[in-house]
């Protein structure tokens, strides 16, 4: 009985540690909730005018655009002529900074590469890169890019080119694939 008396009081010690333990009291605050923060607005377009290009989008070039040569009607190129046309890249209200890459590809006819021997057919951008920057104190967010579409009227033989005598009698069309990229620049300020 003795061992059962030892064991008995240890139990009884134990006990007690455990229920005077419980009973301490401790300040203690709890809450629960979620964090929120809003998204940078993304608010970029290019512009032809006042008209937004959408993918598949056509630029035709007009009048005004292609008269670098009284020899030729408005609007119309040949060889010699040099057509320019704006095309606006707005940021608008977006609250990034934006990057962009913009590039013209060679000209074809009908998704045909022109001939190389006719005189040459020339597209460029300008800018081809570049930033608009995220300005709080909402000054103008837009950047004009020129496209440019040049046929070189130099003649250097004088024998009729029958690659541009063709181009010319088909009144044919002729396109410069466009690749205009806007995306926000998300390199880290040191």
């Amino acid at each position: 009985m003795k061992g059962n008396k030892k064991i008995l009081i240890v139990a009884v010690l134990l006990l007690l540690i455990a229920v005077s333990y419980g009973t301490y009291a401790i300040y203690k605050t709890s809450v629960t909730g979620t964090a929120s923060v809003t998204a940078a607005k993304w608010d970029v377009a290019f512009k032809n005018g006042e008209t937004t290009l959408e993918a598949d989008y056509e630029l035709a070039f007009g009048a005004t655009e292609c008269n670098t040569n009284t020899h030729v009607k408005p609007g119309k190129i040949a060889p010699g002529v040099t057509c320019t046309k704006d095309i606006i890249l707005d940021a608008g209200t977006s609250e990034v900074d934006v990057t962009y890459d913009v590039t013209a590809g060679t000209p074809t006819i009908g998704g045909s590469a022109i001939d190389s021997n006719a005189n040459a057919f020339t597209a460029s951008v300008s800018p081809q890169n570049g930033t608009i920057t995220y300005s709080a104190t909402g000054t103008a967010r837009q950047q004009t890019i020129t496209v440019t579409v040049a046929w070189d009227g130099t003649d250097n033989d004088e024998n009729p080119n029958a690659a541009d005598t063709t181009i010319g009698e088909a009144a044919s069309t002729i396109t410069v694939p466009l690749t205009l990229v806007a995306k926000q620049d998300t390199s880290v300020s040191p």
